[in-house]
């Protein structure tokens, strides 16, 4: 009976202490189970907040630029104007400043000259720092060091990344940003201030929460710009202020930031500070060294991963309980679970994210192709700038050569092949008809979405319609080659134009130029005042551009004097009937209603090629011939001495 006892006490014992096994086992396993899917939580959000950072950072960097090109117009009006000097540069730096969120607008010359307007606060500054800010004086001021450096590059005709480092002024990030200036060759650089104003209209794609932080910041961590949702929480607000100074995080953590800005890499750290748990995404921006930060909430990064865990973890505690000798194969079939949920996950954030920000942008046209099906859908604005509803078939078919200008083809199959190649968001701007038959300029955005094999599933992207922007950018290229009183051609733009006729396709041609001058200017000025004055060239150069033809080069090539190339001429009789024209026109100019001046136009004529064979060598003959005629009848024309029954032999 003892022994009986014995054994089932020894019985009882193995038992127990197989179950406290059993039991320990399990609980061994939980807990490295847990801390397992914890990492691997922690890395699908690192994963997917760098990805969604990347994509935003793109899509900013775009913008920024979009924006700076007002820059290039302002540097082609600096340089194609006649007085490239410190007085008239700063009347240009004026009109342009006046009108834009920039503190300050500048020339630095080629040849050592500054021009830079006041900087002014724009309504940045406040009352208690104004008495130390520097508005009213020269935007030379902010110029560093380090500043010399990157304009000299500029200069040099380096457009790339280079780029000057920020600085602060009345504890506020300025940043510089400038253009070469061209006149034939680079003849200075056109320097801008901003600070965050600049950015004031500027969207920042939103995180996962709407309390999260997103905001730009230089190589140094300076903030550049930031979203208002960082001011509204408090560890955002200190973090934001510990990375600022100069990625200033403790630990392995800090060191490893430091390394990666310093190389220029992206990725996404997990940080803990007071016991609360905030992701950190960073990535440069292709825009002056910058970077691209977001501030999320840990809970709010990991939510998806964990409500998906957790729904699952009681039958897996529940399977390992029952059939503990199974755990092995159970733990194997967990880690198929997770990979093929990772999977889903990765493929979600980059089509749900991605289309998510695309379609914020409510007044552009959003769509999405798919590879397989060869359909796509596009949002209603299609129709509002169109005026027509395309197929829904074929939109690398159909849709490019039913829609797409012609010329545009080409350009827009090179899109998507690059877009497919470097797997990036691409843009390019293709001219789309609508209803009335008229080509619109439109950009195109697209990027790809790309299976687990690589192959491209599908493209998403959106329109935007440019038309309007196009026509005034092809306006101001104009206002830079016209004069504004008068309509016709300033004197660099005549000079260039008839130089190129003459060296190319009429240089073998019958040509005449005339050098038209109003005669007794200066007595007009002094008897009626310049108003008049101004009144009676802007008639002259209307009355040129009727007069004359389409294909005739018409300038203005002084304060009072004119000059016309008429082409191809092949009867003497229509330059005579042409001067005869202009110089009976104004006999009797009426001024307005009530007032009426006369005044009279002396013109000098010279012929291609026999008074000469070159844009000089005409000007010297019509000019000489300009002179006889004022010696000897004014508001007459002559010919010059060498011409006279010459042009009709040839």
């Amino acid at each position: 009976m003892k022994q009986r006892m014995k054994d089932l006490k020894k019985g009882f014992f193995v038992k127990y202490f197989i179950a406290t096994l059993c039991l320990f086992s399990i609980f061994a396993i939980s807990i490295v189970h847990f801390r397992y899917m914890d990492q691997k939580i922690t890395d699908i959000s690192k994963v997917y907040l760098s990805r969604m950072s990347h994509q935003n950072a793109q899509i900013i960097s775009n913008e920024i630029q979009a924006r700076l090109q007002s820059l290039n117009i302002v540097a082609r009006m600096i340089g194609s104007t006649d007085e490239f000097t410190e007085e008239g540069i700063n009347g240009i730096l004026q009109a342009e400043a006046h009108n834009s969120s920039f503190i300050s607008l500048g020339v630095v010359m080629k040849e050592g000259g500054l021009v830079f307007t006041p900087i002014e606060n724009k309504g940045q500054y406040t009352p208690e720092t104004a008495g130390t800010s520097l508005n009213g004086q020269s935007g030379s001021k902010l110029l560093l060091s380090v500043d010399w450096k990157y304009i000299n590059k500029i200069m040099k005709g380096d457009t790339g990344l280079s780029a000057s480092p920020s600085r602060m002024v009345n504890n506020r990030t300025v940043s510089v940003y400038a253009v070469p200036i061209y006149r034939g060759e680079i003849a200075g650089a056109l320097v801008a201030y901003f600070d965050e104003s600049f950015f004031k209209t500027l969207v920042l794609p939103r995180t996962l929460d709407q309390d999260g932080c997103s905001y730009i910041a230089d190589k140094n961590g300076n903030v550049i710009y930031h979203s208002d949702s960082c001011n509204h929480n408090e560890i955002y607000r200190d973090m934001i202020q510990i990375l600022s100074a100069a990625w200033s995080l403790e630990g392995k953590i800090g060191t490893k930031l430091r390394n990666d800005i310093k190389n220029e890499r992206m990725d996404t750290i997990d940080y803990r500070r007071n016991e609360q748990k905030t992701y950190i995404s960073y990535t440069p921006m292709d825009f002056h060294s910058w970077y691209f930060v977001t501030l999320t909430d840990a809970s709010v990064a990991e939510l998806q991963p964990k409500s998906i865990y957790d729904a699952t973890m009681p039958a897996f505690l529940y399977i390992l309980i029952a059939i503990i000798t199974v755990s092995g194969y159970f733990v194997y079939l967990r880690s198929q679970m997770y990979k093929k949920l990772e999977r889903k996950m990765q493929i979600e954030a980059i089509n749900d994210e991605s289309y998510r920000m695309i379609m914020e942008q409510t007044d552009d046209i959003i769509f999405e192709y798919d590879t397989q099906d060869k359909t796509y859908f596009h949002t209603s604005n299609f129709k509002k700038n169109f005026g027509y509803e395309p197929t829904k078939t074929g939109f690398l078919g159909s849709l490019e050569y039913d829609y797409v200008y012609p010329d545009d083809v080409l350009r827009f199959a090179e899109l998507y092949e690059r877009m497919r190649r470097d797997r990036k968001l691409v843009e390019g701007d293709i001219r789309i008809i609508n209803s009335e038959g008229e080509y619109l300029w439109t950009r195109i955005y697209m990027l790809g979405v790309f299976d687990r094999d690589g192959k491209i599933a599908k493209v998403i992207g959106k329109i935007v319609n440019i038309d309007e922007k196009k026509k005034e950018l092809q306006q101001l290229k104009e206002m830079a080659v016209t004069d504004s009183a008068t309509g016709v051609y300033n004197k660099q733009t005549t000079e260039e134009l008839i130089k190129n006729f003459l060296c190319g396709e009429g240089k073998y041609g019958k040509h005449a130029m005339m050098v038209i001058d109003i005669d007794d200017f200066k007595a007009i000025n002094d008897d009626y005042g310049h108003r008049v004055g101004d009144a009676v060239i802007s008639a002259l150069g209307s009355e040129l551009n009727r007069a004359f033809r389409a294909t005739d080069i018409k300038g203005r090539i002084g304060g009072d004097e004119f000059m016309i190339l008429m082409k191809d001429i092949e009867e003497l009789d229509l330059i005579i009937t042409k001067a005869k024209t202009v110089c009976e026109k104004f006999k009797n100019f009426s001024l307005d209603e009530n007032k009426r001046i006369g005044f009279s136009s002396s013109i000098g004529i010279a012929i291609y090629d026999l008074d000469g064979g070159t844009y000089e060598e005409l000007y010297e003959a019509a000019d000489r011939a300009l002179y006889n005629c004022k010696n000897e009848q004014k508001g007459t024309y002559a010919f010059c001495r060498e011409t006279d029954g010459k042009f009709s032999s040839r």
